[in-house]
């Protein structure tokens, strides 16, 4: 991981506090990547109902890991590096509520696919003081004295989001596909006359990318086991290192 280095009385510029955050977070990546791969993962996000039940979900808080540029926008007076892709953390520590209305139609119903993605965010405004070099006990009110805020923090956050599919005749609805940049996670099916959402209405969405369990729980229990496939056209082939069948001490 690359480091900063600065020397006793030097005069800090502002690039190498932002350089180091940079440096921090590149270092982050490659070790998350090296552990989980490069393919978009999510963990956490289970969805429940309300309490008291309604029509609408709860999602609780979790973390999406997702390749992105380094910065698609300048970082302060970093430039933007749009050459390099990285592992980046989403993160939603708070649950989100998602509302699921019925079908207007008898005899219909509605599958909501639960969707997430990463983006980064930049937040915080606040109206920093600036050196004034003509008056330095007077500092200046943003820069130039423009008295404008600026963002103070560049977060990368999850994304929640939910997605109707069409109505249809119950049995016969699809459950849309996920819009560009978001990945699946869960799906709530809802009727025509329904007045709430229970558990048996929702179910995991195929293919969604959650991990079972912690990275450790999941390497223990043999959840992150695969292999290569090396079949021909419809014949798959592959071979999987076999999990350890006992203990021994020592």
């Amino acid at each position: 991981m690359d480091r900063q280095i600065v020397y006793p009385g030097q005069i800090l510029p502002e690039t190498a506090l932002l350089q180091m955050a940079k440096d921090a977070m590149i270092g982050s990546a490659k070790l998350a990547a090296a552990m989980l791969g490069t393919s978009t993962i999510a963990n956490g996000f289970a969805v429940t109902p309300t309490g008291p039940a309604s029509l609408q979900i709860v999602v609780a808080p979790g973390e999406i890991y997702a390749m992105a540029n380094v910065d698609s926008l300048a970082f302060s007076t970093l430039p933007a590096d749009t050459t390099h892709s990285i592992l980046k953390q989403g993160i939603m520590l708070d649950g989100v509520t998602l509302s699921c209305p019925a079908p207007t139609t008898t005899g219909q119903s509605i599958n909501y696919l639960v969707q997430v993605t990463y983006q980064d965010q930049d937040s915080t405004p606040v109206l920093l003081p600036y050196y004034n070099s003509a008056n330095p006990a007077l500092p200046y009110s943003g820069m130039g004295n423009n008295g404008l805020t600026q963002n103070t923090s560049r977060k990368g956050v999850a994304i929640v989001q939910v997605k109707a599919g069409a109505s249809a005749a119950t049995g016969s609805q699809v459950t849309p596909a996920p819009d560009s940049g978001y990945v699946g996670l869960f799906v709530a099916t809802v009727a025509y006359g329904q007045t709430t959402i229970t558990s048996g209405n929702i179910t995991q969405y195929a293919g969604a990318p959650l991990l079972p369990s912690g990275v450790l729980q999941s390497i223990q229990g043999g959840n992150t086991t695969y292999a290569l496939d090396t079949g021909a056209v419809n014949a798959c082939a592959a071979t999987f290192f076999q999990r350890l069948q006992r203990w021994l001490t020592g």
